[in-house]
């Protein structure tokens, strides 16, 4: 509809603008018209790397040397890979080799996951293996690796987290 358009319009304009300020002040910012390829890449990546940091109490580099880890990372974010484009969502670049870039960039870190379990608090197990695993039982598409991964991890938080329903 013409009012949908011209709604459309006003906040291309405000996000430009907004962009134009913050390229101002030295944060160099651009302005996206397709998010989804960018919220499914970041999701892939944590999706490799999260669970298996938890799961083997490591930084994320090190699952580099750990050559099983380092199968099953691939393994995950190829299936992840294969639900973002049944969905019709296309990857800007190889969501394996970003994976891997980021266990390389940031191999001291210790991701959320791996410190949520070691604080015995609730992981983000749902929001990211967990959805990749939704995603594909909408669509039909057998994601075993990230299953697997999801209840692993659930496992580990019935160790520690009661329920007090």
């Amino acid at each position: 509809s013409l009012a949908s358009s011209q709604l459309h319009g006003r906040t291309a304009a405000l996000l430009r603008d907004a962009a134009g300020l913050f390229t101002g002040a030295g944060i160099e910012t651009v302005v996206e018209t397709d998010i989804l390829p960018h919220v499914w890449s970041k999701l892939l990546i944590n999706a490799g790397i999260n669970g298996l940091t938890a799961l083997h109490d490591c930084a994320n580099g090190d699952l580099l040397g750990i050559p099983a880890a380092r199968q099953r990372l691939e393994r995950l974010v190829k299936e992840g890979a294969a639900v973002a484009k049944a969905k019709g969502i296309r990857l800007s670049e190889d969501p394996v080799a970003a994976a891997l870039k980021v266990c390389r960039t940031t191999s001291a870190n210790i991701s959320s996951m791996l410190q949520d379990v070691l604080n015995k608090r609730a992981t983000e197990i749902d929001a990211i293996n967990g959805a990749i695993v939704e995603e594909a039982g909408r669509l039909g598409l057998a994601v075993p690796e990230n299953e697997k991964i999801t209840q692993q991890i659930k496992e580990i938080e019935k160790g520690y987290l009661t329920n007090f329903s």
